[in-house]
């Protein structure tokens, strides 16, 4: 396939290079650059990342770059792989943002809503207090006090009945 390699970086690198002069002296930049395009080719290759298990395989690229001169060749073929090693990091900055900035989202929209069921099991505590599974044991305790409070004030009462009783006797 072919690099879409853009305007400003072709112009550079033929600048750089000093590559086309005969053409760039008779003819526009822009057919330098369209004969540069022409000359540059990626060809997709399958390698084993030695840092991977041996049934992974790597996407590897080969960066090729015909040119009269082969020493300028090499140098404009180096260029072209750093160019495109660069624009495959920049790339996978940007991804890595945009994960980073939906992650972001997703997380502040789910503080959000465990915020609002927060705020809502806790209306629903107070609403429901005393009468909800939890409260259960309390409320057994809370019973258990009041009738032994009962007995005491019933034997009380009887108590001071027979006094009343017995005085008025």
């Amino acid at each position: 396939g072919k690099l879409g390699i853009g305007y400003l970086k072709a112009k550079e690198l033929i600048e750089k290079h000093g590559l086309y002069t005969e053409l760039r002296k008779s003819r526009t930049l822009e057919v330098a650059i369209a004969a540069m395009r022409k000359q540059i080719k990626i060809a997709p290759q399958i390698g084993v990342d030695p840092t991977q298990r041996r049934d992974q395989s790597a996407r590897l690229f080969v960066v090729l770059f015909s040119y009269e001169d082969p020493t300028l060749a090499a140098r404009v073929t180096n260029d072209l792989a750093h160019l495109f090693t660069d624009i495959s990091i920049q790339r996978s900055v940007e991804q890595t943002r945009i994960t980073k900035e939906f992650l972001e989202r997703e997380l502040d929209k789910v503080q959000s809503e465990l915020q609002s069921h927060n705020r809502r099991i806790t209306e629903f505590r107070q609403t429901y207090r005393g009468e909800l599974p939890e409260d259960l044991e309390t409320n057994l305790r809370t019973l258990e006090r009041l009738e032994m409070q009962r007995q005491s004030y019933g034997e009380q009462i009887a108590s001071a009945e027979s006094r009343v009783i017995s005085l008025s006797t």
